[in-house]
């Protein structure tokens, strides 16, 4: 959750820790980014032409498509 306070106020809220535990004992990676720039860093790499990425957040997230865009547009450029 982006903004833990508001969160806190309206009740429970997401646990990632406990979240992350949960997906590591079954034996899958799991991992907690702190931005978007973080995001795009992890990503970039892995990312394949073809490939299909779901981005889910309540609103901009910091311009984090328009930024993972530009990223693996810039990346295409430079690999071809």
């Amino acid at each position: 959750m982006f903004d833990s306070q508001k969160g806190a106020g309206k009740g429970k809220t997401l646990d990632t820790r406990k979240l992350i535990e949960d997906i590591e004992k079954q034996d899958k990676p799991a991992f907690a980014l702190a931005n978007a720039a973080e995001i795009i860093e992890h990503l970039r790499p892995q990312l394949r032409a073809g490939d299909i990425l779901a981005i889910m957040s309540n609103g901009s997230f910091d311009g984090i498509h328009e930024k993972l865009l530009a990223a693996l547009k810039e990346q295409q450029a430079v690999s071809s």
